[in-house]
């Protein structure tokens, strides 16, 4: 019986000590999600902005067809026939963070089927070391263009500028014909959803209609200085870097928020633990107490 009360007295130690990992762990990912949402609070008002210049530039583009074909960016907007894609996956460095990874390498899973029926090569740029090791084990025979990891927090600017550098080149160089992202959209602190979006070719109905463009009057008289192609071959990649460093902003808020959740979970289940050992451990003891009492007892009456 004390055997068995050390270990339950071991056992709860370890658990306690467990609690205090999480719980500093639970506080470290609570203050880096503030950070990271902050910063993607901070980005949407020039990614608002941006998206509004481009509305009021894309719908003259039908008029200056001829111009736009002597473009590099020509097929960015116009678009062509999608056979390759070009696929910007962002995951996590570290797990602890509950479904955040499994919940996307899922949906990469029926990504990369869906684009299998549809005859479409993907190429990806991958973000996250659990990203990196799923497709180096499960994709071995898809194509990476680049790879990247422990980003850090908050997430630097640089890092959409060189995946934008890699990814419009590839377009533009005929190895891919649109570029997606697969991400996890922050909803807020306790709601993040794996997405999946096609950023290029532009899709201009889409860009017009946004919040951020309807701000725009229908009757407005715009003059462009420089002309709308020359805006355009400016606009597209600070475009495109701005969608990939939202998604990359997005991603990161997911992840803490997730993993905030995920390690207040682990301290209540095992504060929930604890409690269930330390009354195992009391009614031991006292089953133990009332032997020896037993013993005692009885050792005195066979005295007599």
């Amino acid at each position: 019986m004390m055997a068995n009360l050390k270990d339950i007295r071991t056992r709860i130690k370890s658990i306690k000590n467990t609690q205090k990992i999480t719980q500093a762990m639970r506080m470290v990912a609570a203050a880096k999600v503030k950070k990271a949402e902050k910063s993607l609070m901070d980005s949407r008002p020039y990614t608002e902005l941006l998206m509004t210049m481009m509305a009021q530039v894309l719908p003259e583009l039908p008029s200056l067809t001829a111009e736009l074909r002597e473009s590099k960016y020509a097929n960015v907007v116009s678009g062509r026939e999608v056979r390759r894609v070009g696929l910007f996956v962002v995951a996590a460095d570290r797990g602890l963070c509950g479904n955040y990874n499994s919940s996307l390498l899922k949906m990469l899973q029926v990504v990369i089927n869906q684009y299998a029926e549809e005859g479409i090569n993907p190429r990806l740029y991958i973000v996250g070391n659990k990203a990196i090791r799923h497709v180096a084990s499960h994709h071995k025979n898809i194509e990476v263009l680049a790879k990247a990891n422990n980003l850090g927090v908050p997430i630097e600017y640089v890092h959409a500028d060189k995946a934008g550098e890699t990814l419009l080149n590839a377009f533009i160089n005929g190895q891919v014909d649109g570029i997606d992202v697969l991400f996890t959209k922050f909803n807020n602190m306790v709601s993040y959803t794996p997405t999946h979006e096609r950023i290029l070719p532009l899709n201009v109905e889409d860009i017009s209609s946004s919040t951020a463009s309807k701000t725009i009057g229908a009757d407005s008289e715009l003059e462009f200085d420089p002309d709308p192609i020359s805006l355009i071959e400016e606009m597209l990649p600070m475009y495109l870097k701005r969608k990939l460093f939202g998604v990359l902003l997005e991603s990161m808020a997911s992840e803490q928020a997730a993993r905030m959740s995920a390690m207040q979970n682990a301290s209540e289940n095992a504060k929930d633990l604890i409690h269930s050992l330390t009354l195992v451990y009391n009614k031991a003891r006292q089953a133990a107490i009332t032997q020896e009492i037993m013993e005692i007892v009885s050792g005195a009456e066979a005295l007599r």
